[in-house]
């Protein structure tokens, strides 16, 4: 399983290490670990991809659909989220992926639980860096 892990831009390396790493925790632990995910920040994906696929558009797309050549799988699986607000470029991967029919999670760190996204919800579309938030299913 693949999954993208929709970081805040701008989080220190250390942090995004350790909510991945509590993300991986209870994947395995729901799974009984029959599921051993493999987790790649948006940083990272946005680091290798954003360039070569020229703009925001076509990398949220990418993210959010995209197929890989080798084996015809997806890039991810699953996306997650672990704040209550983001970004313009977030919302659109997540509302690409939730119309994909993809899951979307919510990581609540106090509760150390994944919970399903049912829709993105628009707050403030003037404030392209937390204008968005997740309704819960």
């Amino acid at each position: 399983m693949r999954v993208f892990y929709a970081a805040r831009k701008g989080s220190q390396t250390h942090e995004v290490e350790a909510v991945m790493s509590a993300i991986r925790g209870v994947i395995r632990r729901t799974t009984n670990d029959l599921v051993d995910p493999v987790i790649t920040p948006a940083q990272t994906d946005f680091d290798a991809n954003y360039a070569r696929l020229g703009g925001w558009e076509p990398w949220q797309r990418e993210v959010a659909t995209g197929i890989r050549f080798a084996d015809r799988e997806p890039h991810y699986h699953t996306y997650v989220i672990s704040d209550y607000d983001f970004g313009r470029a977030t919302a659109e991967i997540l509302r690409q992926a939730l119309e994909a029919r993809k899951l979307v999670l919510f990581f609540d760190a106090d509760q150390q639980a994944l919970h399903r996204v049912e829709r993105i919800l628009t707050v403030d579309a003037n404030n392209w860096k937390s204008g968005w938030s997740a309704e819960l299913a």
